[in-house]
């Protein structure tokens, strides 16, 4: 995201998220918690979800969502659909997603593109 907002990955967190709120960008999790002992999504045990319920009645004005990577747009889909009106799944930035940067980057650019028209 950092690439795509004009930002530096390397910037300290603090500056990273101050830039996303600028762009008014929300980035969380679909889990909370859970355990992972491989790299692979499909390999997590006990997850526990975010509270999106709480999410979308302190921020009822979010109609779009956007998941990083399939196994986040199923979960999310299927728990917590109901509450936007339109979810779309890109794709993951993990390395384990083995797709050219470029290629990625390509994706996430045409949504963050798409949304500044509305």
């Amino acid at each position: 995201m950092m690439d795509i907002l004009g930002g530096d990955s390397a910037y300290p967190y603090k500056e990273r998220t101050a830039l996303l709120l600028k762009k008014r960008i929300a980035l969380w999790d679909v889990y909370e918690s859970g355990i992972r002992p491989g790299a692979s999504d499909s390999a997590i045990k006990t997850p526990e979800m975010n509270d999106f319920v709480a999410f979308f009645r302190i921020y009822p004005k979010i109609e779009r969502v956007y998941c990083n990577g399939n196994m986040a747009f199923q979960v999310f889909s299927r728990n917590f659909g109901q509450f936007v009106k339109q979810i779309t799944v890109l794709p993951s930035t993990s390395p384990a997603f083995a797709k050219p940067y470029g290629w990625k980057k390509k994706k996430w650019e045409n949504i963050y593109k798409t949304r500044r028209q509305k």
